[in-house]
């Protein structure tokens, strides 16, 4: 029997069903035969008759659950992959699970470090989540054949996706692309621009803090994207908890540690 495959064990366990069925038809016969042999009234039918049903029920039933294909004896074709199935990255786990992890926004001009500063934090603090705004934007614009080095028409196509899957949908696929730690007491989100993104956040996390990464001196009078327009409507409907200045490549690592010890000052933990 354990050679066989799992179709053979189901035509083998349907060859038993119909025997058993046929089991039962005999006995209800040869109950009525008898029945009828001793000249009884039809309340004797009627009883020989749920008597032998009972029992061929239940051997019916015995049977079924002795030969019926185990989960280990399927074909692997016939189990449905995991791999076939939606993945959620640690962090969409981890804000669906019953303890909840602090989201920490950065938000602020398109150029003040961000992601610098969130890289840093993820390299010096693995226990930490990161997911980014601005690199799934501009992997997905990658894939529409857009030059991302060309900063107005990336801006553009941010503000497009966003509208065109709704705040929702887009930080679902941000987070799938979540780096660090699987159960995380922090998860990281960079280049939050969007009122309704942050709003779809609130809603799945119950803290959220939202840091203003400055805008560096070197940007002050340049005319702002129309991203910048967006976070500074955010910064101004939605005043963070919390500033720090902006990064260049080569201060990234110090305003990283600057705002893990920021964070946790304000949430009060002995060390972020």
């Amino acid at each position: 029997m354990t050679s066989l495959t799992a179709n053979h064990k189901r035509k083998h366990a349907l060859t038993g069903y119909l025997d058993s069925l046929l089991v039962v038809l005999g006995i209800g016969l040869v109950g009525a035969g008898i029945a009828w042999a001793l000249n009884w009234n039809s309340g004797a039918y009627f009883g020989v008759a749920v008597l032998a049903a009972l029992a061929g029920t239940l051997g019916v039933t015995r049977r079924m659950a002795a030969e019926a294909p185990s989960r280990d004896q399927l074909e692997p074709s016939e189990i449905a992959s995991t791999a076939d199935r939606p993945q959620q990255a640690p962090a969409q786990a981890a804000l669906k699970g019953e303890r909840q992890p602090v989201v920490v926004m950065l938000v602020g001009h398109s150029r003040s470090g961000k992601t610098r500063i969130a890289a840093a934090v993820a390299e010096q603090h693995p226990d930490w989540a990161w997911a980014s705004c601005g690199e799934f934007v501009l992997a997905e614009a990658k894939q529409q054949g857009l030059s991302v080095e060309n900063r107005e028409e990336t801006d553009q196509f941010g503000d497009e996706l966003v509208a065109k899957l709704g705040a929702k949908a887009f930080i679902d696929r941000v987070l799938r692309n979540t780096k660090g730690a699987e159960a995380p007491l922090m998860i990281l989100i960079d280049d939050i621009y969007h009122e309704p993104v942050q709003q779809a956040l609130e809603q799945r996390s119950g803290t959220i803090l939202s840091v203003e990464v400055e805008n560096p001196k070197s940007l002050s009078g340049e005319e702002p994207s129309s991203l910048d327009r967006a976070a500074m409507k955010l910064l101004r409907d939605f005043p963070p908890r919390l500033t720090i200045e902006g990064a260049s490549p080569s201060d990234a690592g110090k305003r990283g540690e600057e705002l893990v010890e920021k964070v946790g000052a304000e949430l009060g933990l002995a060390a972020a």
